[in-house]
């Protein structure tokens, strides 16, 4: 009986599976944390990847990475109960009749009632062995909510759990993967994102003559989106970089390398011996391993991270005239090239010496956005404390890049506010008094 008894847990653990994902609904709250097909034997066993199954289950539970965390830590520890116990009759009796409850319901129902287990019937507490480490499962998580986003990109609560995801895979073990996979989503989610948004048809008709009547709350919300979108890549850049420049990185990748090889080698050898209750057997990471080998084939460049950081900038500031003066200060030739394929791993740059024409369009840019700003700011809802708040972060950072001196932005940001009457903002007309340090106090008497 012993073999029929080890294909009916197999099939226990399927129907359990797909019951937890599979649905034929296509919605926003399923399209990319359900099964793509239905399961079997045979497919389960050399052609899924479960890491990528166990990161869609707990995403259906909790977008909150630490939840997920102590999820996986739970399972673990429950893992080691039952393995120091050897009884797990309880557990089986539990699932099963579970599995029988959900047949028994609606599919929309379905979905509900299985979301709301306990935390230890989840699917990765009936498959511990794939619990490695917390970095694989963080991993997928990433690559599943920015692959959602890409899908509904207007839902920025999907781009914001993502960023939480990719900002982890600095903080935990195996993190070696870390640069792979934000690498991997800045070129299959947001560069080309940015591209459409520089480049094609949509820009185009943003900035027509004909559609300047365009609804003012439609714009704003457009303003709104590509803030948003903008600050999110901004610190996948700074990931990636911060990545490039980890000596544990970069010194020690072989043997990290070598290390979780063996690591591997190791677990499947571990699980092919105990292959009834470690089912299905453990695989390494195809998805992760494939990533890791692209990432060696190009040689990204830091020159390029700091282009793209002002072309992103430039795009957070929705100029009116499309983008031709920010073409003209970072040089038409090279404004084309952006966000290609491989434009990080090339050697687009900001010019050392900019010409007269570049320096004059980098200024005229940033008053430009700098009046939009002062007439953007309401009065009625808008204190500043200080010249240098969180409400010029993004101009400031654009300014420093093109070498432009941070004390001319806050002066021409007051000089803005004063010539729309906006003085009132100041909590105190003396913060410009005691925070003159902060300003280029000549222009501001000569021009005010």
């Amino acid at each position: 009986l012993q073999p029929w008894e080890t294909l009916l847990k197999r099939l226990r653990l399927l129907m359990f599976v797909q019951l937890r994902l599979y649905t034929t609904t296509s919605d926003e709250n399923n399209d990319a944390f359900r099964l793509e097909a239905p399961l079997s034997l045979q497919n389960c066993e050399k052609e899924l990847n479960w890491n990528r199954i166990v990161a869609q289950d707990e995403l259906r539970a909790s977008a909150v990475h630490e939840e997920l965390v102590a999820l996986e830590q739970q399972c673990s520890n429950n893992n080691d109960n039952n393995n120091n116990n050897n009884d797990n009759a309880t557990t089986d009796v539990a699932v099963w009749r579970h599995m029988q409850q959900a047949c028994t319901i609606s599919e929309e129902e379905r979905a509900e009632y299985l979301v709301e287990l306990e935390l230890t019937q989840t699917i990765l507490g009936y498959v511990p062995h794939y619990y490695q480490d917390s970095a694989v499962l963080c991993a997928h998580r990433t690559m599943l909510l920015f692959q959602k986003f890409k899908q509904y990109p207007q839902r920025l609560d999907l781009l914001q759990q993502a960023l939480s995801h990719c900002r982890a895979l600095s903080t935990l073990s195996g993190g070696d993967y870390a640069l792979s996979v934000r690498y991997a989503m800045w070129q299959t989610m947001l560069r080309p994102l940015f591209q459409e948004y520089l480049f094609g048809e949509q820009q185009q008709q943003q900035h027509n003559p004909d559609n300047e009547d365009d609804d003012e709350e439609d714009q704003q919300s457009n303003n709104s989106w590509i803030q948003t979108v903008g600050k999110a890549a901004l610190i996948v850049l700074n990931l990636m970089e911060q990545s490039m420049n980890d000596d544990a990185d970069n010194n020690n990748q072989k043997k990290d390398d070598a290390a979780n090889k063996k690591r591997l080698s190791d677990t499947a050898t571990n699980n092919n011996n105990d292959d009834n209750n470690n089912w299905p057997p453990f695989q390494p990471d195809q998805t992760l391993q494939l990533l890791s080998q692209k990432l060696r084939q190009v040689q990204l460049h830091g020159d390029a991270f700091d282009f793209h950081r002002i072309l992103i900038l430039g795009c957070m500031q929705s100029p009116k005239d499309g983008f031709s003066t920010l073409a003209n200060a970072v040089g038409p030739e090279v404004f084309s090239q952006a966000f290609q394929p491989n434009s990080l791993c090339g050697m687009l740059s900001i010019p050392i010496a900019p010409v007269k024409t570049q320096v004059e369009a980098q200024m005229e840019f940033i008053q430009t956005a700098i009046a939009k700003r002062a007439r953007s700011i309401s009065t009625n809802s808008t204190h500043l404390d200080r010249i240098d708040g969180d409400e010029l972060e993004d101009l400031e950072t654009l300014a420093l890049l093109w070498s432009v001196d941070t004390r001319d932005v806050r002066t021409l940001f007051v000089l803005a506010l004063y010539e729309l009457g906006k003085d009132e903002l100041f909590n105190s007309h003396n913060i410009i008094l005691l925070q003159q340090q902060l300003l280029d106090v000549e222009r501001l008497v000569d021009d005010g």
